[in-house]
This record gives C-alpha cells, sequence and structure tokens, in this order.
C-alpha cells in the first residue's frame, strides 16, 4: 500500500482550487450530506474567516486527492481572559451548528 501524501491549504485560492476534487471525494463518500459539500465550506469560510486560520489537509495517492480533512485555526477561552488556539472543523462555530 502506497502511503498518501498529505499537504496543506492555506488560503482561500487554495481552497477555491479545491471544489472539483473535493466534489469527486463527496461522491464516493458514504456520509455524504450539503453540511459537507465544497459549496457550503466555501459559503462558511466566506461569511466566518475573520481572525481564523484556515488549514485544510489534503491527503494524494499518486496525484489523486483520496481525502480531504476541513479545519480551521481559532481560538477559544480556557479560562477567563486565557484564550487557547484550538483546530475546529470548517462549517462549525461562530452562529452555525450543521449536523
Amino acid at each position: 500500500m502506497i502511503a498518501p501524501e498529505i499537504s496543506l491549504v492555506t488560503s482561500a485560492d487554495g481552497l477555491e482550487a479545491l471544489g472539483p476534487d473535493w466534489e469527486r471525494c463527496l461522491v464516493r463518500s458514504a456520509g455524504a450530506s450539503i453540511f459537507v459539500s465544497f459549496e457550503w465550506m466555501r459559503a462558511w469560510w466566506r461569511h466566518y474567516a475573520q481572525g481564523r486560520a484556515l488549514r485544510v489537509a489534503v491527503a494524494r495517492t499518486n496525484g489523486s486527492v483520496t481525502g480531504i480533512l476541513p479545519l480551521y485555526l481559532g481560538t477559544a477561552p480556557l479560562a477567563p481572559g486565557v484564550p487557547a488556539r484550538v483546530l475546529r472543523l470548517l462549517g462549525c462555530g461562530s452562529d452555525t451548528s450543521p449536523d
């Protein structure tokens, strides 16, 4: 078995470029829903990116995308007045609560 090559997408342009590969992965996914679609994630990022850093892990095997882990780096209170850096799934947080 060939180990996948992992890369990190950190820009809106990089996220945009993942669209076709994202949709190909979604079609093969047993857990596909609108909330994991490229359109949902892209729209969510456009509205909620402020103060957050995009961190989408992309797995490729033989040059083909075989997996996408959409994350962002944000902050959450560790204690009153003490923020902690946290990785969260793209599409979660702020005023949204997708399934």
